[in-house]
């Protein structure tokens, strides 16, 4: 590694820090197209490094980086101190994104940035910061069933049944009481179900889930016009009933091959034994082909 500015000739200050170059003080680099540069401290101007492993000392200036403080930044160009280095960042910033998804029963969230002041230090101070995450940990968090209310979805043979139990405050069965259920089907469908009491405090409603997809359940139980309850279900049903691998049903191939004077599971000695069973097979007259002079034409 050259001592020295390629344009003024200056010898360089500082030991090159976590960067390992041994030289510079203040360094730049750009993570996205793999250059390093040793800025000189009389003339500033930047002095590229050689590439043999200008990668490895990139990733590492990166690293620390992201723990410093970033002095002024814009959407190209970032100022950051580190202890005693001075470092900037060249090129795109790091990607920050949020992503939320459904994952079995529960809810996921994945942020791909930092929630201190290591790559964000003006973030902190947006006024929607403390709102944000909790939003985010809301959304997140598990949802907890309403009080006295417990709703069971069973799938089973193209058909989905929901079942709500539903007890008031004292304990007792929480009868006559209004439940409807707003079904999304996989189309984007959507149409009311009415769940009809079948015991006490259990309502209950027998749905078509034929089509493969996610259907959503709004379910909403009300008495004497006050609601009393919501809440949000869904199943997702995956391939036809018909596509599903099942043990072999060996009761049915017995009652088929008894009935059809056939044998359930033959050997292969059994099978190719000859035997004195004939069969008949139809055999279509052959017709002539034309100008054969065998062919009877009648009397001319």
């Amino acid at each position: 590694m050259f001592r020295s500015c390629a344009f003024c000739n200056a010898a360089f200050d500082g030991d090159g820090g976590p960067s390992g170059l041994g030289v510079g003080r203040r360094l730049a680099f750009d993570e996205w197209k793999g250059r390093l540069w040793v800025v000189c401290p009389r003339c500033s101007r930047w002095n590229l490094t050689p590439f043999d492993d200008r990668l490895e000392r990139i990733e590492a200036l990166a690293r620390v980086a992201s723990q410093g403080r970033i002095a002024a930044s814009t959407d190209q160009v970032a100022l950051i101190r580190w202890e005693r280095y001075d470092f900037v960042r060249v090129g795109k910033p790091p990607r920050v994104e949020l992503a939320t998804w459904r994952y079995g029963l529960g809810q996921a969230a994945a942020f791909t940035s930092d929630a201190k002041s290591r790559w964000a230090a003006e973030w902190l101070t947006w006024p929607g910061y403390s709102k944000f995450w909790a939003q985010v940990v809301r959304n997140t968090m598990r949802k907890s069933d309403a009080k006295g209310v417990a709703v069971q979805v069973d799938q089973h043979g193209g058909k989905a049944t929901v079942t709500l139990d539903a007890v008031d405050p004292s304990g007792r069965f929480l009868n006559q009481a209004e439940a409807e259920m707003t079904l999304i089907d996989p189309q984007l469908g959507s149409r009311k179900v009415p769940l009809t009491q079948t015991a006490p405090g259990r309502y209950v409603a027998t749905l078509d889930a034929s089509k493969s997809g996610a259907y959503h359940m709004e379910l909403t139980q009300k008495k004497n016009g006050q609601v009393l309850y919501r809440q949000s279900r869904g199943i997702s049903v995956g391939y036809s009933e018909e596509l599903r691998l099942r043990p072999t049903n060996e009761t049915l191939l017995r009652q088929i091959a008894e009935a059809s004077g056939g044998t359930y599971q033959p050997t292969a000695e059994a099978i190719f034994a000859p035997t004195e069973r004939t069969a008949h097979r139809p055999t279509p007259p052959r017709r002539p082909p034309a100008g054969d002079a065998r062919a009877s034409t009648g009397p001319g």
